[in-house]
């Protein structure tokens, strides 16, 4: 299964996509439960927060389960990640969850 690690994320697309180092997953534990669908939701946001957005519709477009794919499609979604007062928060074992003040 094609991942972000298989992309070259960088360390700060991982603080940007789930939050600091100390409070996320190990590459381990991110690769250990992941599904087909989320790692395609995964590489739809890297390619979104890289501003490349037909490479990130090609990963969209690859979620099988519709209702998935319509919410991690969705503007909220996308837009949380790079805005300045999102406040990133995280435990070891669940992905980032973005509050936009």
């Amino acid at each position: 299964m094609e991942t972000i690690y298989d992309h070259g994320v960088t360390e700060q697309e991982l603080t940007a996509l789930f939050g600091p180092e100390e409070e996320r997953e190990t590459r381990d534990e991110y690769l250990e439960f992941l599904s087909s669908d989320s790692a395609c939701a995964d590489l739809y946001l890297l390619y979104q927060h890289r501003h490349q957005p037909n490479r990130a519709a090609e990963y969209l477009g690859r979620i099988a389960d519709e209702s998935y794919r319509r919410t991690v499609g969705m503007p909220s979604c996308r837009t949380s990640l790079n805005t300045p007062t999102a406040e990133p928060t995280a435990s070891k074992k669940s992905p980032a969850v973005y509050a936009v003040a």
